[in-house]
């Protein structure tokens, strides 16, 4: 039944990953308004021929800034914070207990 859920799960993510790339990938399109330019993507009939808001072009841009601002950060936080755990260096402590085993190898030959 676990499985189940999950299999679920795993085709909703891949049902809304693939809706998301196919509109932002499908449907760009871009407006003018004085001397700014906003390039935007969403399934719409007639992409040349609506318009939005001076505030709605304006609410994109903020969002776009957003996202891309949040995912810098927490990819730096991500990055740094897995640094600590990925590179961490062990160190072997010998017991003064238990003898260093010699199993007999020695060095491959070195040729001159």
């Amino acid at each position: 039944m676990k499985s189940y859920g999950h299999k679920i799960i795993a085709l909703g993510l891949l049902l809304l990953f693939a809706t998301y790339w196919s509109s932002i990938t499908l449907f760009p399109h871009a407006h003018r308004i004085g001397d700014r330019v906003y390039v935007h993507s969403h399934p719409f009939a007639d992409a040349n021929n609506h318009t939005h808001s001076a505030q709605q072009l304006q609410v994109i841009e903020y969002l776009s800034l957003l996202l891309v601002a949040s995912v810098s950060i927490a990819t730096a936080v991500i990055h740094l914070t897995a640094i600590r755990y990925y590179f961490k260096v062990p160190v072997v402590v010998a017991r003064q207990s238990s003898p260093i085993r010699v199993c007999g190898l020695r060095a491959p030959p070195v040729m001159a």
